[in-house]
């Protein structure tokens, strides 16, 4: 699909000031991978105004703004919609919390809206015990702390400052500077619905993720609809990207899979590296011979995972290859299975360049992902990425 036939052709008179004033650079990325430049102009509750017209939000998978990312922040707030905040806290009690950001300025937030806060610290425990921490089911009825040490410490927050926050800890008020914990989740006082409907993603220069309904862009400033349905602006020259929810496109890494299969090549040896989300198997950034991907899967061989798509999807997208944390001599394997036929195969060896992976869905039922021991019948090193692994819809 060509991306011209995606875009409503307007006359450019009608937006020639707007324009002249306010148009920002970026990169459409169409539905099917295809990459154009344009020039942003405004923002539509359903579509971007570009200087050549107009490009549905339902018809592309990605805005992008080209800009190298910024170092983040010390804090980084994990949202109950799955949305990652970072920035430095001014204030808060245990209502709400202010916090400054590189791209949204100040903004504040209601604490039922947090799952949780991560802290960058000196002589922290290990990433996976921070992310074990994090993604653990929400704490019931007290507020939970993680130390240096691994050590877990259960009580209420009571109020932040800009280095440390009170926290009651068995009747007691103690203190805590950030620089010394690794991470604090909430317990959760008020259910919250996660939205299911269309909404854009936008993905900020620092690390951020920020979910809702673009609203307009005025002076360079991208409004739209936060978590607690407050207006929020980003200034364009913070932003990286802007992705969508809840249309056409849908990632693998978003849906659960049906079935997980995972097995190291030495039977009765424990599973070192499982699959992740967004990730290598490593937990690194995607990456295959130096590209890098925001959205996938990381797998080790051997790994199968299978997933329900009931008919559906009409399309499936995806590059593969082993990833830049993959062994020099790795080989790899892989195959795509749709209602147990085999879609597309092939073999991944370290440092080749991704191949991209496109092929009709119609109709499929059950889709597997398959990563198997290569020529060299080893699992060493076969850290597989299906990278940016997406379905489109009919």
């Amino acid at each position: 699909m060509k991306f011209l036939s995606l875009i409503a052709m307007l006359s450019a008179l009608l937006f020639a000031g707007a324009v002249q004033a306010e148009a920002v650079d970026v990169t459409i990325v169409t539905l099917e991978g295809e990459e154009k430049g344009a020039k942003l102009a405004d923002i539509k509750p359903d579509a971007f105004v570009l200087e050549q017209g107009e490009a549905a939000f339902k018809d592309i998978s990605e805005l992008r703004f080209n800009l190298v990312e910024t170092a983040p922040p010390a804090a980084a707030i994990l949202l109950r919609n799955g949305d990652l905040l970072k920035g430095t806290i001014l204030s808060g009690d245990d209502t709400k919390l202010k916090l400054k950001t590189s791209a949204l300025g100040e903004v504040e937030l209601e604490n039922h809206f947090i799952d949780g806060i991560s802290f960058t610290i000196k002589d922290g425990p290990a990433a996976d015990v921070v992310e074990s921490f994090m993604k653990a089911p929400a704490p019931k009825g007290e507020d939970q702390l993680l130390l240096p040490k691994g050590d877990i410490v259960s009580g209420f927050v009571e109020k932040f400052s800009e280095k440390d926050f009170t926290f009651n800890v068995g009747g007691q008020s103690r203190q805590f500077a950030f620089d010394a914990i690794a991470g604090f989740r909430l317990a959760p006082l008020k259910d919250y619905q996660k939205h299911t409907d269309f909404r854009a993603t936008l993905n900020l220069r620092d690390g951020s993720s920020v979910t809702g309904k673009l609203t307009g862009l005025k002076e360079k400033t991208i409004a739209f609809e936060s978590i607690s349905g407050q207006e929020w602006r980003a200034e364009s020259s913070g932003l990286k990207s802007i992705t969508f929810q809840g249309g056409k496109l849908v990632y693998l890494s978003d849906l659960k899979p049906k079935d997980v299969d995972q097995k190291p090549y030495v039977g009765g040896m424990p599973v070192v590296y499982g699959w992740r989300r967004d990730l290598a198997a490593t937990g690194e950034k995607l990456t295959i011979n130096g590209k890098q991907y925001a959205r996938g899967l990381g797998v080790h061989s051997y790994s199968r995972l299978s997933y329900d798509l009931n008919g559906q999807f009409a399309k499936l997208l995806v590059d593969v290859g082993l990833d830049a944390t993959a062994a020099a001599a790795a080989v790899c394997y892989w195959k795509i299975v749709a209602d147990g036929k085999e879609l597309a195969a092939g073999t991944a060896k370290a440092g080749d360049p991704p191949q991209t992976i496109r092929k009709d869905l119609d109709g499929v039922k059950t889709l597997e992902l398959i990563c198997d021991y290569g020529a060299d019948d080893d699992d060493a090193g076969d850290h597989f990425d299906w990278a940016n692994a997406r379905l489109i819809k009919p």
